[in-house]
């Protein structure tokens, strides 16, 4: 790896998508749990912090992506999806932002309720 700044820009897009997500779900919940709908139909809390949001979108964006396509390919396409889940002067999330947010976050609970709370997120009962 001869240059970092690919990285650089992806880990400095995460945490921007990090905050505005805590930042969304204060201004949507009132408080930084989400209430996430399950299949089967119940609903579940989770906090989010920054931190927890930033660890699902390296598992479940970026190290998936890494798997599925390859360093590079995963590199590009991380940073236009990163690119395109905020708004142009990055002060809040896109619709886009917030259904990928809402998808990763609902893929880590899931994971959290099938594995006895073994996650990175804090779930609840709504």
């Amino acid at each position: 790896m001869k240059n970092n700044k690919p990285f650089s820009q992806i880990e400095f897009e995460r945490k921007r998508i990090s905050r505005l997500y805590v930042d969304f779900c204060q201004r949507h919940y009132g408080s930084s749990m989400a209430i996430m709908k399950l299949e089967n139909g119940s609903k579940t809390t989770v906090e989010v912090s920054e931190n927890n949001v930033n660890a699902c979108m390296v598992k479940y964006i970026e190290n998936a992506g890494v798997e599925e396509f390859g360093l590079d390919a995963a590199t590009s396409q991380i940073k236009t999806l990163y690119i395109n889940m905020q708004n142009k002067d990055g002060s809040k999330l896109t619709p886009l932002g917030v259904e990928v947010m809402s998808e990763i976050i609902l893929a880590a609970v899931t994971d959290a309720i099938d594995n006895n709370g073994a996650n990175v997120l804090e779930v609840g009962n709504a």
